[in-house]
């Protein structure tokens, strides 16, 4: 997952963009819940989703992402 600047009426704006990799780790992690608990599953999906969407919100309180170097940041 990563963040990409896009400029917006003389702001930055930021979306989180989401790679396959990622979008592949979700998808394992909700199947990894579901047989237990469909609620479960839906509640630690949905979390996920809630953190990534906070970035845009709260984008400097993440570390740069190592291997991508600024403006990218991650959550770990």
């Amino acid at each position: 997952m990563r963040l990409k600047k896009k400029p917006e009426a003389g702001k930055l704006h930021y979306s989180v963009i989401w790679d396959l990799k990622a979008k592949d780790s979700l998808k394992d992690i909700y199947l990894f819940f579901k047989p237990k608990s469909l609620q479960g599953a839906q509640n630690v999906k949905n979390d996920i989703l809630a953190t990534a969407r906070s970035l845009t919100n709260f984008f400097p309180k993440f570390s740069f992402d190592p291997d991508l170097g600024s403006p990218y940041r991650r959550i770990v």
